[in-house]
């Protein structure tokens, strides 16, 4: 729940200051009361591991450790209070662990090259009819249709940054989030938490509806078509998912479902569930018969918060990127029979050459391409350009789905 995430980084809080004035036990009591409230935190087990070392309990810090290795993390480890844990014999394992997962993992194609410099590319899309791809710019507020040698011409604007996008490649519309934030170009502090939804032509890249999100803070940071035709909307400014709903008056916004979430980022419609990654409590399964929320059960060496793309590939298999952890990585995610649960989570990229923050992506075929190098450390909460000079060109790559 909101308080309970809300209490542990209160506690957190308590046992960092508890560590910094040399109260070693209240530390371990209030660090590991905040881990239990969020056991797939990475940060807050290597915290209760340095807890449980400054407590003499060195053992136990290695097996905490050990998990977070597991886990497919990196930390650098070199706090003073896990000296004699490195000595262990026991903790040459982990140690290997961590090395390994700081190396590079997997194989990706180097599908695009865009040269278009310092325009976040976040959402992505395929237009199969006409063979191009389309990739958001959250800085210009610009969609551009890119041809397959890296051509990019601009294809659509938006009010503010462009978000997620979905291809209705039926009905030959393009779905597109658009949000305001500093980082946006001419932003204007007084559109500071407004968004809207678009629908696009996708021959001419006419916007033929905008759907303004209500009154409040919002960010529309995805968007999703489920097979039937559905429209799906995750909301990060606010914890509620939208839909869209048509009538003879139009097409409308309508909220569908106000849930326990926190940050809420890539949203994937199946067969009668909706999948949402939150980037602070992991991914929820939707039942869209009975509007049921479920969090999904991980194992104790997986975990899956700071995922911010999350992609259906069949009824027992999800693709997300995860750019809220160190190495960012590429994931497949094996459910479980019924889907509410998680049998394990496999690395498909991490550590590799031309990828930065990987940010939205999309599937086609048997491959996921996505957005490799968003560059949003480039850019500051007041949106200038931290080093022009470090500026890249934009990449798009691809690993295999299955």
């Amino acid at each position: 729940s909101a308080d309970e995430l809300a209490d542990s980084r209160r506690l957190q809080r308590e046992a960092l200051a508890a560590y910094k004035e040399k109260q070693p036990a209240v530390f371990l009591e209030k660090i590991r009361a905040a881990s239990d409230l969020r056991p797939q935190h990475p940060t807050l087990l290597v915290q209760l591991a340095v807890a449980l070392a400054a407590n003499g309990r060195e053992r136990e810090a290695v097996g905490v450790l050990d998990r977070v290795a597991a886990m497919g993390f990196v930390y650098a480890l070199d706090d003073d209070e896990l000296k004699a844990v490195r000595a262990l014999p026991a903790f040459a394992g982990a140690a290997r662990r961590f090395e390994a997962n700081a190396r590079a993992i997997g194989t990706a194609k180097k599908e695009l090259t865009v040269d278009r410099l310092g325009i976040i590319p976040e959402g992505m899309a395929y237009d199969a009819r006409r063979k191009r791809w389309l990739i958001s710019s959250v800085r210009t507020g610009t969609i551009l249709a890119v041809t397959a040698d890296g051509k990019a011409e601009d294809f659509a604007d938006a009010p503010w940054g462009v978000f997620g996008m979905a291809v209705d490649a039926k009905r030959n519309v393009l779905w597109a989030t658009t949000a305001a934030l500093a980082q946006v170009e001419d932003f204007r502090a007084e559109d500071k938490g407004k968004s809207a939804l678009l629908r696009i032509d996708l021959e001419t890249g006419r916007v033929l509806e905008t759907l303004p999100a209500a009154e409040g803070e919002h960010h529309f940071g995805d968007v999703a078509v489920a097979a039937d035709g559905e429209v799906y909307v995750s909301d990060s400014g606010s914890p509620v998912i939208f839909r869209v709903a048509s009538s003879t008056a139009g097409a409308k916004l309508e909220p569908f479902l106000r849930g326990p979430f926190e940050s809420m980022q890539g949203i994937a419609p199946g067969r009668n569930v909706l999948y949402v990654a939150d980037y602070s409590k992991g991914i929820f399964a939707i039942d869209l018969r009975t509007r049921d929320v479920h969090s999904l059960r991980v194992p104790p060496n997986a975990s899956l918060l700071g995922v911010d793309g999350l992609y259906l590939v069949n009824d027992r298999t999800l693709i997300g990127t995860q750019n809220g952890t160190n190495p960012n990585r590429i994931i497949r995610i094996r459910l479980a029979p019924g889907g509410l649960a998680v049998s394990s989570v496999e690395t498909l990229l991490a550590n590799a050459s031309g990828m930065g923050d990987p940010t939205l992506g999309v599937l086609v075929g048997k491959r996921f391409f996505f957005n490799a190098n968003a560059q949003w450390d480039l850019f500051g909460d007041d949106g200038k350009i931290a080093d022009p000079l470090k500026l890249q060109p934009a990449v798009v790559l691809s690993v295999p789905a299955e």
